[in-house]
């Protein structure tokens, strides 16, 4: 499959369909699906419709992102860059594939965000159910680390952050056009 000019392998990996750019990322991906498939979240992805889209990113700022493209009839793709997700730190890979499922489920029970305060709450509760997962594993490192985040205040909406999202939702536009035309798989 080729999307913006680039080709990706596509495949679906117990019952969830991830879109990569080489055979190691889809294969880490595997594995990550595996971890979860190992704990009660691998239904909670799966009951999402979760499309986890490896991709090619000119810039590398955000580990991940989740887009529905404004219908919730379509199905949402959890986007991330081969150098963010494809580390050697599984446990935390997996629970953000978890934490995007979350604020997949978000958007299905309240819709879009309405300002940034709802953004920051959703974004809080994500890493909550993140946290849930990482307890569920015993990652304790991990545990730290999203504690650590968890008291932060973070400012989500900082000029980079602006164009970034600008960006990827210029890729998001442009692989859902590549797979409307592949039946089934938004």
């Amino acid at each position: 499959m080729r999307i913006c000019g680039e080709k990706y392998l596509y495949g679906i990996f117990s019952g969830i369909p991830i879109i990569a750019p080489d055979q190691g990322a889809y294969e880490r991906v595997c594995r990550l699906i595996k971890i979860l498939d190992g704990t009660r979240f691998g239904n909670f992805v799966r009951r999402t419709r979760l499309l986890i889209f490896i991709a090619r990113w000119p810039r590398r700022l955000e580990y991940g992102a989740m887009h529905y493209r404004g219908d919730l009839s379509r199905r949402p793709v959890f986007m991330s860059i081969p150098d963010k997700l494809i580390l050697d730190q599984d446990a935390w890979d997996a629970s953000v594939i978890v934490h995007e499922a979350e604020h997949a489920f978000q958007i299905k029970r309240k819709g879009e965000y309405k300002d940034m305060e709802e953004y920051a709450e959703n974004e809080r509760d994500a890493m909550k159910m993140q946290k849930k997962f990482l307890s569920e594993l015993g990652a304790k490192k991990e545990l730290r680390y999203i504690n650590k985040l968890l008291n932060e205040k973070i400012n989500y909406w900082g000029d980079e952050i602006k164009d970034l999202w600008n960006a990827r939702e210029r890729k998001c536009r442009t692989l859902y056009s590549t797979l409307k035309k592949k039946r089934g798989i938004v």
